[in-house]
């Protein structure tokens, strides 16, 4: 449903306790979502993490990140966004 009111961006939260983690990884990736991040105890105090389906594209000049660690983990979202969207 979310796909056909053409929503900006779909957040999909998973706990990395999940059993099945590996086998969701690999068919939410197959729907274009790809990793966004990791939050700590976000979900029920288990840590999760965040995957993005994105309706349009990243402008990476308008996003300013400030130290480095922050950046290459920037890098390896949008690798990530890449790899998915192929």
């Amino acid at each position: 449903m979310l796909f056909k009111l053409k929503a900006d961006v779909i957040f999909l939260n998973i706990t990395l306790e999940d059993f099945f983690i590996d086998d969701l990884v690999k068919n939410i990736e197959k729907e274009k979502f790809f990793f966004a991040g990791i939050h700590p105890s976000l979900l029920s105090n288990k840590d999760a993490i965040r995957f993005e389906y994105l309706n349009g594209t990243i402008d990476k000049e308008k996003i300013k990140i400030y130290s480095e660690d922050a950046n290459r983990l920037f890098d390896y979202i949008l690798k990530q966004k890449d790899k998915v969207l192929l």
